[in-house]
């Protein structure tokens, strides 16, 4: 019986702690439900706490912070409170309302300006340079100039010879027009003189003067240019010979038609252009039979420069002599008798009509026989 009695005490315990438990599930929702109306009425009170903070801003930075460290206690004591008064009324089991907890109030930042106070010491802080230092300073940057332009000069000086002394040596090595003109040894022996200055450009040149590279690079040339222009006439001079031949040949052939095509022309002047045009080509046969004789790495007979020289000379006297115009032919003669008049004016113009069939000025000349010739001429450049 005893046992009996003690279960029965028992059994309404475990009641009262479901009821304990539905009670502390309800006053969750019901402090979720205030939470919420509090957010919803938190923006209507925020103009109420702005005009609170800027009350508090005049205060000085120390008691705001007083006030923030209090606000912050009382905080913890409300939430401390308010965390009992649920436990109490959990553990009291009958109460199933309780008192929603006040908003906690978070501490701002607030950022606080002082104004600074400059004072100019001097122009960048630096003391100024009296006259007579100014001066030695700006002489000191003339001559540092000075240096560097002569530093740069010698740099450039030194490229140059480089340049030339690595292509030199590349050109002896590989160029087929330079081999027709100079013989084996004749690049080897350049090729290794390349290759000293190259060394010497590396290590005693390393920092020589300016004098120093201009020297070495017209020693090179000297050594040099003679090969590459015997090159280069071995390439021009074929087709220069055989151009002048042409100009010289169709030259005289469009003079020789001019006793009929332009009578005017002084005849003595014509002759004596034809004479250029045979000397000329005398000239050149000897010269080409000459050349003939030599090797391709001796000093040649003739130049290009030469022929084209002579070639000039004559276009300019047979363009000169071939620009004098026709002459205009007489007027004819008038009768000085009134009687006359009538019959003077139809001679005047039977003559005139027949003037236009027997010559006009040189532009509206007609083409007349062998003038197919003369504008081949004309046409003819004289040659490179």
């Amino acid at each position: 019986e005893e046992k009996e009695s003690e279960e029965k005490i028992e059994k309404p315990g475990e009641g009262e702690d479901s009821e304990e438990g539905e009670t502390a599930t309800s006053r969750r929702r019901l402090l979720e439900d205030e939470e919420k109306s509090e957010e919803e009425g938190a923006g209507a009170s925020a103009e109420e706490d702005k005009k609170e903070e800027s009350k508090e801003g005049e205060e000085s930075a120390k008691e705001g912070e007083e006030g923030a460290k209090d606000g912050e206690a009382k905080a913890d004591g409300e939430a401390e409170a308010s965390a009992e008064g649920t436990e109490k009324g959990a553990d009291g089991g009958n109460s199933t309302k309780t008192e929603a907890p006040k908003k906690e109030r978070k501490p701002r930042k607030r950022m606080l300006k002082f104004p600074l106070q400059i004072e100019m010491v001097g122009p960048a802080g630096l003391p100024s340079l009296s006259p007579d230092a100014l001066k030695a300073a700006s002489e000191r940057m003339k001559e540092m100039k000075k240096v560097e332009e002569e530093k740069k000069k010698a740099a450039e000086a030194k490229n140059d010879l480089e340049a030339y002394v690595l292509q030199a040596r590349d050109t002896l090595r590989n160029d087929e027009t330079i081999a027709k003109v100079t013989t084996e040894e004749m690049r080897e022996e350049l090729i290794q003189e390349m290759m000293d200055v190259e060394d010497w450009l590396y290590m005693d040149g390393e920092n020589a003067e300016i004098s120093e590279f201009v020297g070495k690079l017209s020693e090179c040339k000297g050594k040099l240019d003679s090969i590459f222009v015997r090159a280069k006439e071995n390439e021009r001079r074929p087709d220069v010979v055989e151009s002048a031949y042409k100009f010289v040949a169709s030259m005289s052939n469009v003079v020789t038609l001019w006793n009929d095509t332009r009578p005017w022309l002084p005849e003595q002047d014509c002759l004596d252009l034809l004479e250029i045009g045979k000397n000329f080509t005398v000239w050149m046969d000897k010269m080409v039979e000459e050349q003939k004789t030599k090797e391709a790495h001796e000093e040649p007979a003739f130049y290009v420069q030469e022929v084209n020289d002579k070639i000039v000379s004559i276009d300019k006297k047979y363009n000169k002599l071939k620009k004098i115009p026709m002459p205009k032919p007489p007027a004819p003669a008038v009768n000085a008798t009134a009687t006359n008049a009538t019959d003077t004016n139809a001679t005047v113009t039977n003559t005139t009509d027949g003037a236009e069939g027997e010559g006009k000025p040189e532009g509206e000349e007609a083409a007349p026989e062998g003038a197919a010739e003369e504008g081949a001429a004309e046409e003819e450049a004289a040659p490179e």
